[in-house]
C-alpha cells in the first residue's frame, strides 16, 4: 500500500470532490444549497471537510489507508492543525 499524505490541499480537493458529485448527481441538491444563507454554506463545507478529516485519521488508525498521521493524540492535533 503507498503512502497518502494528508495535506491541506488533499483535503480540500477530497472535500470539493464530496461536494462537486453531490451537487451532480443528488437531484434537487444545488438548487436547495443556493437558497441558503452565505454562513449556512460556509458550516456545511466546513462540516464537510472536518467528516473526511475523520474519516481519513479513522481509515488511518484501522490500517485502511496509509496517511502519515499517527494513531494517537498527536496525529489528532496535527489533523486539527490540517483542518484549520
Amino acid at each position: 500500500m503507498e503512502n497518502f499524505v494528508l495535506t491541506p490541499e488533499v483535503l480540500a480537493t477530497i472535500a470539493g470532490a464530496i461536494i462537486s458529485l453531490g451537487f451532480s448527481y443528488i437531484p434537487g441538491l444545488s438548487v436547495k444549497f443556493a437558497a441558503l444563507l452565505p454562513e449556512v454554506k460556509r458550516l456545511i463545507m466546513a462540516g464537510i471537510m472536518i467528516v473526511v478529516s475523520v474519516a481519513i485519521f479513522a481509515l488511518g488508525c484501522n490500517g485502511v489507508l496509509v496517511s502519515g498521521i499517527a494513531c494517537e493524540q498527536a496525529g489528532l492535533l496535527q489533523l486539527v492543525t490540517i483542518v484549520l
